[in-house]
């Protein structure tokens, strides 16, 4: 966690360096803790809260936030938030919305990924190029559904445009956070009915 101490911004270092490793760890502890807690709150196709798309998992979030304040690439502001591990939470929040919410999210995964079977064959191309026409699919029914909703209609569009984290969305918006968050929600639960519903479409097409 403390390597590549030149590539540290000097006010971040100054944090490390009066960190102690008992206290690095009880952190990595909470956050982990606060992670897998967090991460309940999101559908996830792979049906673990602990196992996120893309082969991530909550503790690989936890360290990309401690990674991103250590690079300097999120930076603490106390104004908002007053201690460390409070910053981390909202960086670990912001993460998880984006994983969530993220294409590969919305993908019904086929029976070779679950047997992590990866072979580059016409076969499995064809599958993948299914799948991103599926998640096409998916996002395109979000929309039409969503088009009485403009915050969700904006969420979907400012991702789209580039926008990864609350934060980004908040600011390209010009909403107060708490519409945003609200807006997540309704978003999150359409997509995971779009996914269900596409699903069970799909496996009934299969047995016909």
């Amino acid at each position: 966690m403390m390597g590549g101490e030149d590539r540290i911004p000097s006010d971040v270092r100054q944090i490390v360096e009066r960190i102690s490793e008992a206290e690095w760890d009880s952190l990595a502890v909470q956050l982990g803790r606060y992670a897998l807690h967090r991460s309940r709150r999101f559908y996830w196709r792979t049906g673990s809260s602990g196992e996120l798309p893309g082969g991530e998992m909550t503790e690989s979030i936890v360290s990309k936030a401690i990674h991103l304040w250590l690079s300097g690439r999120r930076k603490w502001n106390r104004n908002e938030y007053e201690d460390l591990e409070s910053f981390l939470r909202g960086v670990i929040d912001s993460l998880l919305s984006h994983f969530a919410n993220g294409a590969d999210n919305l993908r019904v995964a086929s029976a070779d990924d679950s047997h992590g079977i990866a072979h580059n064959t016409p076969e499995t191309e064809l599958l993948e190029k299914e799948r991103d026409s599926e998640s096409d699919q998916i996002l395109a029914e979000v929309i039409r559904q969503s088009q009485q909703d403009a915050i969700v209609l904006e969420i979907i569009d400012t991702m789209r445009n580039g926008a990864t984290t609350r934060r980004d969305i908040v600011q390209a918006t010009g909403r107060p956070a708490d519409v945003i968050d609200n807006g997540f929600k309704r978003l999150r639960r359409l997509g995971a009915n779009v996914a269900r519903s596409n699903k069970r479409y799909g496996d009934k097409t299969d047995r016909q």
